[in-house]
C-alpha cells in the first residue's frame, strides 16, 4: 500500500494540530513512516515539535520504534501497533485507533457540505432545463425549483455561520422565518453523538410548509 499525497497531507495536518491527542498523532506518525511517506529524520523532527504530553520513557521507546521501522523492512504494521500498545501508549490501542479514525474522517469531510450543495444545484439546473423544454406546467415547476435553490442557499448560509462558532456555542435553534425571505423557515437541530462530536442539521421549510430541505454536517472540537 502507498499513501496518496492527499492522505499524507491530512495526516500531517492532524499531527501539527495542537488540539489533537498526542497518542492519536503517534499512530498517524508511525503509519506515515511505515508507508515511506516521510523519512525517519522528518518523523523525529515531528516528534520533537508536535508530540507533547508523553513521558520521557515513552518518548525514548517511540524513538527506538521509529528507528526500527526505518531499518527493519520486514516489520508489519500489526507488530508496530503491538509495540506501541506495550511501550508507548497509555490508552488501549483500539481506543486510539477509533479516535484516529474519527479525527481522519473529520479532516477528510471538510468542504463536503459545500460540494454536496454545489452538486445539488447542478442537478437542479438540469431539472430546470428539462422542465422548461418538456413539462406542460413549466411555470409552476420553475417556481418550485426557484424556491428549492433559495432553500439550499439559506441552509448552506446557516451551516457556514455555525462553522465559525466555537464548538460549545453550537446549539439548537427553533424554527424561525428568515429575514428577507417571506415564507421560508429555518431550524437547527443538534445531536451529541459522543463527548467530542455532534451532528448539526439545518432544515429550511418552503413557503406554505409543504416542502422542506435539510443539510447535515458532523462537528468536532478538533476542527476549532
Amino acid at each position: 500500500m502507498k499513501l496518496s499525497l492527499y492522505q499524507k497531507n491530512i495526516m500531517l495536518k492532524i499531527i501539527k494540530n495542537p488540539k489533537i491527542n498526542s497518542e492519536v498523532k503517534i499512530l498517524f506518525l508511525v503509519e506515515l513512516l511505515y508507508y515511506n511517506a516521510i523519512s525517519q529524520k522528518t518523523a523525529n523532527s515531528l516528534v520533537q515539535q508536535y508530540i507533547l504530553g508523553i513521558s520521557e520513557e515513552a518518548r525514548e521507546n517511540l524513538a527506538e520504534l521509529l528507528s526500527m521501522i526505518s531499518s527493519e523492512k520486514n516489520i508489519t504494521l500489526g507488530e508496530i501497533k503491538s509495540i506501541l500498545a506495550q511501550r508507548v501508549l497509555t490508552t488501549r490501542i483500539e481506543n486510539v485507533e477509533s479516535n484516529a479514525d474519527l479525527v481522519y474522517m473529520m479532516y477528510n469531510k471538510k468542504g463536503a457540505t459545500f460540494l454536496s450543495v454545489l452538486i445539488s444545484m447542478v442537478l437542479i439546473a438540469i431539472i430546470v432545463y428539462i422542465l422548461a423544454v418538456f413539462a406542460p406546467h413549466a411555470v409552476q415547476n420553475n417556481a418550485y425549483i426557484r424556491d428549492r435553490i433559495r432553500a439550499l442557499y439559506l441552509a448552506q448560509e446557516a451551516m457556514e455561520q455555525i462553522q465559525t462558532q466555537p464548538y460549545n456555542s453550537i446549539l439548537p435553534q427553533s424554527a424561525a422565518e428568515v429575514s428577507g425571505f417571506a415564507g421560508f423557515y429555518r431550524q437547527v437541530d443538534v445531536i451529541n453523538v459522543t463527548d467530542t462530536g455532534k451532528i448539526v442539521t439545518v432544515t429550511v421549510t418552503f413557503p406554505g410548509g409543504k416542502t422542506s430541505l435539510s443539510t447535515e454536517r458532523y462537528f468536532s472540537p478538533y476542527e476549532q
